[in-house]
């Protein structure tokens, strides 16, 4: 039990020869044992409690406290007006600070309304602390008032252990050569250093100098750096909003880097990146998304206001100088290029390079399929994935999956009636040249047989080497069924219904619950993925002598595509040794050895090296399986 007394006289006494004053020190208790020889220049008005401990005593000198509760080992330094209604927890740093006060009740941007995608509201997403990427994708996405309403419920029950008229500054937290802070919490470990103003919003992770952050959320180990200005915005464990950036109404979720430039309604699902002055990302989703310098995007076309939104699924690109108008929707893995002034929905062709030729909107299905670029995508995700094992976002970086898949076969239906004039109405505002339709097909077919291969191979090396099963007598009709991509999370819809059902009827009943539930559907992402391949492929049994011949003919096919694969890689890669790309190289020395000194040879590229690697692999892997099967 917690026992506090009053200050005794020669306590009082001797605060007061160290410059301190109240005009009610019977309002200031204290733990026996309290330490005045650190408590110097502080003028205490209201009730204040301080915690006392020997080892950790407190230290105060040149501020004001009004109405504060402080713990062990708090150090509080220069504060030019006071602080006033904090709990200031154990271990933290106050230093060179304007104010931090909450002047009533407020919910430091608890439970914030923030209108992504359409500004003027409707899709709504309520901020939290443990907010993640998938959470904040239903409540974007879903219409359904029961979930709403259920997880608004949720919300204020979470809501009413929260300190509503104090701001706390948690455990071991450092504020330092700060403007105000008002009617905010800083949690613990947090640190603020040199921002403007901090109202209304929680930081758990960092804020730098010269930033405002407003009606907002920081989560543990996101980062605000230097000349930043936020609004009701949301930043998650591992993402990054720096050098100036200002957004508002947006979220910024796992390994998203945004510097510079602005973003309005924006949802910036994992691995959005921004990185130019020039470039504003507005009103759409962005996933694994890399913005070219001077990207823009338009939803107001001046009748009914900014209603329009986009859509550009995960692994997309924009070139320099690129424009897209909204409402559109992009595929997976394409790069645009140009300014594209009309709607368009280039959805049903992932992997594909959209170009302005001729006034015209041009489209290049599965062009990017096995490009260079594409293929060192996974690799870049993965080391720079800095996620701490306390973030909430479910990621999964793997271009070639049961979603993207899917829609590569549902392209090669597609493409093959357009060969016989069949214009499907799901492509809107593009243009598919007829002679690069064959082209297309075979790059996509090449996609599914390599992604099969890899299903196979890795099953049945698990079956020869470790004598497991690698048969599915009942396989789940949810995997068999759609998959969707939640802002990283790859999964079965029937699996994210459940989800929301289960909040719906009060299954699941807190945040934490929820984010338990969307990280349990990526653990078991490895078997679920194996029951879509075999719903595709049919039902395997080795030793089946018809089992036998799928599975050669997948791991033959394989051996052909990743040949395919490591061919058109090389292509695509050598564009960036031909002799226009040496333009610049030569000043003061021959051309050639300048390039190569700087550049290297082709034939010694890292990435290509590793994809001929690759590829060497899977033609062994391959013959070994085979070897075994036709045994």
């Amino acid at each position: 039990m917690e026992i506090f007394r009053k200050l005794h006289k020669h306590e009082i006494d001797s605060l007061i020869a160290q410059g301190c004053r109240s005009t009610e020190w019977e309002g200031v208790s204290v733990q026996e044992g309290f330490s005045i020889s650190e408590i110097n220049f502080t003028e205490f008005v209201g009730t204040i409690k301080i915690y006392c401990q020997a080892s950790h005593p407190v230290k105060i000198s040149f501020a004001t406290i009004i109405n504060s509760t402080i713990e062990y080992g708090v150090t509080i330094k220069n504060v030019g007006r006071a602080l006033e209604n904090c709990y200031i927890c154990e271990g933290s740093i106050i230093e060179n600070v304007a104010h931090i006060s909450t002047d009533g009740l407020t919910t430091h941007g608890f439970a914030e309304k923030i209108s992504v995608l359409v500004e003027s509201g409707g899709r709504e997403v309520l901020l939290h602390p443990k907010l993640s990427a998938q959470i904040a994708y239903l409540q974007a996405f879903l219409t359904s008032n029961d979930f709403k309403e259920n997880l608004a419920r949720i919300m204020k029950d979470e809501d009413k252990n929260r300190k509503h008229n104090l701001c706390t500054i948690g455990r071991s937290a450092v504020i330092r050569d700060c403007g105000r802070i008002v009617n905010s919490d800083v949690g613990e470990g947090a640190e603020i250093s040199g921002a403007i103003e901090i109202v209304e919003s929680t930081i758990n992770g960092k804020v730098g100098a010269g930033s405002s952050v407003s009606k907002s959320i920081v989560a543990e180990n996101g980062f605000v750096g230097v000349g930043c200005v936020l609004e009701r915005c949301f930043v998650a464990d591992s993402a990054v909003v720096d050098a100036g950036f200002t957004a508002e109404n947006s979220l910024f979720f796992a390994n998203s880097e945004c510097l510079r430039g602005e973003a309005c309604a924006v949802f910036a699902a994992p691995f959005t990146s921004s990185h130019h002055k020039s470039t504003l990302l507005l009103a759409a989703i962005y996933s694994f998304f890399t913005a070219g310098s001077g990207s823009n995007f338009s939803n107001h076309r001046f009748k009914l206001g900014p209603l329009h939104q986009g859509v550009v699924e995960r692994g997309s690109k924009t070139g320099s100088s690129s424009y897209l108008l909204w409402p559109s929707r992009i595929a997976p893995f394409t790069s645009v290029i140009g300014r594209h002034a009309k709607v368009v929905d280039t959805s049903i062709f992932p992997f594909s390079l959209l170009v302005r030729e001729n006034n015209k909107s041009i489209l290049l299905p599965g062009s990017l399929l096995f490009s260079s670029g594409y293929e060192r995508d996974t690799t870049k995700w993965l080391e720079r994935d800095k996620r701490s094992s306390r973030s909430v976002d479910v990621i999964n970086v793997q271009p070639l999956n049961p979603y993207t898949v899917e829609k590569i076969l549902k392209a090669i239906d597609t493409l093959k009636l357009m060969l016989d004039g069949y214009v499907p109405e799901e492509l809107v505002g593009v243009e598919v040249p007829r002679e690069f339709i064959h082209k297309s097909l075979a790059r996509y077919h090449a996609g599914v047989n390599f992604y099969y291969g890899k299903a196979i191979a890795e099953a049945l090396e698990t079956y020869y080497y470790r004598n497991e099963r690698v048969t599915s007598h009942c396989i789940e009709k949810a995997c068999a069924g759609e998959w969707v991509d939640i802002a990283g999370l790859i999964a079965p819809k029937e699996f994210i219904n459940e989800i929301v059902d289960d909040i719906i009827n009060s299954k699941l009943s807190s945040y934490s619950e929820i984010n338990a539930a969307f990280a349990r559907l990526g653990s078991n992402y490895k078997k679920y993925k194996w029951e879509w391949v075999l719903s595709k492929l049919g039902n395997i049994n080795i030793g089946d002598d018809d089992s036998k011949s799928i599975v050669e003919n997948v791991l033959t096919n394989w051996r052909k595509a990743a040949e395919l694969r490591l061919e058109l890689v090389k292509r695509d890669a050598n564009k960036e040794y031909v002799d226009s790309m040496k333009i610049g190289y030569g000043l003061l020395e021959g051309v050639g050895e300048d390039f190569s000194t700087v550049r290297g040879e082709f034939e010694d590229n890292s990435f290509v090296k590793k994809v001929e690697a690759q590829t060497r692999d899977i033609i062994a892997r391959s013959d070994a399986l085979l070897a075994k099967i036709l045994l």
